[in-house]
C-alpha cells in the first residue's frame, strides 16, 4: 500500500453480518470512501452494497465502483465460475495510488471465502495491506466463528485493529471474546472491542449517524 493510504479493510466472522453498515459507519465516521471490489449478487432491492451505501449515508460518502460485479449471491470463486470468468487478485488494485481520505474497504462474507482456486479473503487483505476491522456478533455460536477467525488472522500475520460487534448486546459473550483475543495474542492492553451496534429495524442516515458515535477507534 503505498504510504499516504489509510483505512480499514472490514470483513466478518459470517455472512449477513453487518459489514456494509459498519463500513458506512466507518467510512461516514472518518470522512471517508467507500469500495466493495468485490459484489456477488443484489438485494431483495436490486441495489448492491455499494447502492447501498450511497443511500443510508445520504450520499456523504464518495463510492467507488467494484473491481469484479458478478450477478451471483454466492462465493467470488463460485459466481465468478458460473459467469465464466476468473477473479486475478493481481487486478484488484486500490482506486488511487496517492488518496488522502480513509479508504474503507468491505470484503465478501468471511477471511476464508475463496476468490478463487488459489487464494481467499484474507489474502486480498495481506495485498491492500490495510488494518483489519472484524465484525461480528452475539448470537449463538459467535465465540467459535470469532476465535476462528482470530486464529487464522494471526496465522496470516494480518494486522487486527478491533472487532465491532453486530446485534444483541450480551457482554458476557463480549466479555469471553475480548479476554480470549487478549490472550492470543498475549496483552492486556490491546483493545479488542471498537463498538458494539444493536439490532434496527430499518438503517438510514439517521442511524448511520448515531452508529457512528458508538464506535471508538
Amino acid at each position: 500500500m503505498n504510504e499516504n493510504n489509510s483505512g480499514f479493510f472490514v470483513s466478518g466472522t459470517d455472512t449477513n453480518i453487518g459489514k456494509t453498515v459498519v463500513s458506512a459507519c466507518l467510512a461516514y465516521k472518518l470522512n471517508g470512501e467507500y469500495w466493495k471490489p468485490i459484489q456477488c449478487g443484489y438485494n431483495n432491492n436490486g441495489e448492491t452494497d455499494s447502492d447501498v451505501v450511497k443511500r443510508i449515508t445520504n450520499g456523504n460518502v464518495k463510492v467507488h465502483q467494484e473491481s469484479y460485479l458478478l450477478k451471483y449471491p454466492i462465493s467470488p470463486n463460485l459466481a465468478a465460475n458460473k459467469e465464466k470468468i476468473s477473479i486475478n487478485i493481481n487486478d484488484i488494485k486500490l482506486p488511487n495510488k496517492n488518496m488522502q481520505n480513509n479508504l474503507i474497504v468491505e470484503g465478501a462474507g468471511g477471511l476464508l471465502v475463496p476468490i478463487n482456486n488459489n487464494y481467499f479473503i484474507i489474502d486480498l487483505i495481506k495485498k491492500l495491506s490495510l488494518p483489519l476491522i472484524l465484525v461480528s456478533s452475539t448470537k449463538l455460536g459467535t465465540i467459535n466463528h470469532t476465535l476462528l477467525s482470530i486464529s487464522e488472522i494471526t496465522k496470516k500475520d494480518v494486522d487486527l485493529r478491533g472487532i465491532i460487534f453486530t446485534g444483541e448486546i450480551l457482554s458476557d459473550v463480549i466479555n469471553t471474546i475480548e479476554e480470549f483475543v487478549k490472550n492470543i495474542y498475549n496483552t492486556k492492553k490491546k483493545k479488542i472491542v471498537l463498538g458494539c451496534l444493536p439490532k434496527v429495524e430499518k438503517v438510514d442516515f439517521e442511524t448511520i449517524k448515531r452508529f457512528e458515535g458508538l464506535i471508538k477507534l
